[in-house]
């Protein structure tokens, strides 16, 4: 059995957001920096745990991101799973640091 987890995800503003059959789907020709990933791990004491296909995930005490790359490997979206870690917690963390051109989306 899976643990319960709230979903946040990092992505550039102004980002189209739909909600399909397999979850949301976030479109954007923008993409993140390389930096806001460095951020958020340093942040939220993040290491990192493993890489697979277009995904590099990173895991912390009671969080674990996944940094989605696009084909070029640049980053599209941070995929935030929050585990008994409530959101204001996490924008309070990332608060200083997260650029204005970043979204903090919490369905």
């Amino acid at each position: 059995m899976k643990p319960a987890y709230k979903a946040a995800f990092l992505i550039p503003c102004n980002s189209k957001k739909t909600l399909g059959e397999d979850g949301w789907v976030i479109e954007s020709p923008n993409r993140l920096s390389k930096s806001i990933a460095d951020t958020v791990c340093n942040n939220l004491k993040l290491t990192f745990k493993e890489s697979y296909e277009n995904c590099t995930v990173y895991e912390g005490h009671k969080i674990k991101a996944t940094v989605i790359h696009d084909e070029k490997g640049e980053i599209e979206q941070i995929y935030l799973q929050l585990f008994r870690k409530n959101t204001k917690e996490l924008k309070e963390a990332l608060s200083n640091t997260t650029p204005q051109e970043i979204e903090i989306f919490i369905p």
